[in-house]
């Protein structure tokens, strides 16, 4: 009968450590202030040209998994669609996005980005490389910039030399949707 006590108890042990272990692992996202970076993103857009004359998409931004990760559902006007997984790495202490179109093998249609610096207070940069059909090697930065509680600038830059040179493929300021 003692063996069978001893078991029981060393079972109890390892399934109360493991409920701990687990619960210390959930923790970070909701008491960590890095998963709370991109916080500034988390609503729904309307996104349009930097010079507000055309609506040229919309943007929704959606805390996931307990906030550990957010997601991005982006719609252009003419039904073009694209996703973001937004995540934060413990081990890494970075921040990554994941970026799927429906075209995944056309230039720009799925992209693995990293941060790659903290500019002003309430701006991000990500940085990715990939390349062309042709072979072409693209360097692309995206800088996700908060002018106002109710206002993100979003503009991403290719170079095609190294980063010698730069030049602007997307530049749009995301317009905060009125809550009904």
């Amino acid at each position: 009968m003692g063996h069978l006590k001893m078991i029981l108890f060393v079972g109890l042990i390892t399934c109360t450590t493991a409920m701990n272990t687990q619960a210390q692992q959930t923790i970070p996202c909701t008491s960590d202030t890095n998963f709370r970076t991109l916080d500034f993103l988390i609503g729904s857009w309307t996104v349009k040209s930097t010079d507000g004359s055309r609506d040229i998409a919309t943007s929704t931004f959606k805390k996931e998994a307990k906030g550990c990760a957010i997601t991005e559902h982006w719609e252009g006007i003419n039904g073009f669609q694209g996703y973001s997984l937004f995540y934060y790495s413990p081990m890494k202490s970075n921040w990554f996005q994941v970026w799927i179109t429906e075209a995944p093998r056309a230039r720009g249609g799925l992209k693995e980005k990293e941060m790659d610096m903290y500019p002003p207070l309430n701006s991000v940069v990500f940085k990715t490389t990939y390349y062309t059909n042709n072979g072409t090697q693209v360097l692309e930065k995206t800088t996700y910039t908060r002018t106002s509680s109710a206002t993100i600038l979003h503009q991403i830059e290719v170079s095609t030399n190294g980063g010698s040179d730069w030049s602007v493929s997307f530049d749009a300021e995301y317009h905060r949707k009125r809550s009904l």
